[in-house]
């Protein structure tokens, strides 16, 4: 195998995009020749790769995590059956809210004098006066919140705009 061939197939190789063959040709290149100064790095790690020994299994493990996984078990078992408790209690409380907001509602309700309405003002000239006055501090408040809204906006966009920068870089 020729240098060129080598460095492409060691580069597909690096990449996971080689064949079992092709790795293979590789271990045994590798294992069995003489390998130039420019891939000693490559040759130790195919060597350190190709030549470990599988790792015994303790005697026991699989009791042992068996032993661990129904012990996990059991504890989440336990774990969920007292948040369930917990959960039919505040359900229960929930309703029991509910029920009682209902019986005062309807209690005040009953109980509730019907008032009507009175007029504040007697004359239609003050009322309009007062109307106006009304509509145009709701019309200045509003304006006031509609351009603080609008330069916020503004900032948000600004940050969007460098955290975009951020991100690209």
């Amino acid at each position: 195998m020729n240098n060129e061939e080598l460095k492409k197939l060691l580069k597909d190789f690096y990449e996971g995009m080689t064949t079992e063959e092709e790795e293979m040709l590789l271990k045994d290149y590798f294992l069995t020749e003489e390998i130039p100064e420019e891939l000693a790095p490559d040759s130790s790690f195919f060597t350190t790769l190709y030549t470990v020994q599988e790792p015994e299994c303790p005697v026991g493990l699989e009791v042992n995590l068996m032993e661990m996984i129904n012990k996990k078990a059991e504890e989440e078992r336990i774990f969920f059956h007292r948040h369930r408790t917990r959960q039919r209690w505040r359900w229960l409380g929930g309703i029991a809210a509910t029920l009682l907001l209902l019986v005062v509602l309807g209690y005040s309700l009953a109980t509730f004098r019907q008032v009507s309405p009175k007029d504040t003002f007697t004359d239609p000239q003050e009322a309009y006066l007062a109307l106006q006055a009304t509509l145009t501090e709701v019309s200045h408040e509003l304006n006031s919140g509609l351009n603080q809204w609008s330069e916020t906006k503004k900032e948000i966009r600004h940050i969007h705009q460098e955290i975009i920068q951020e991100i690209k870089q």
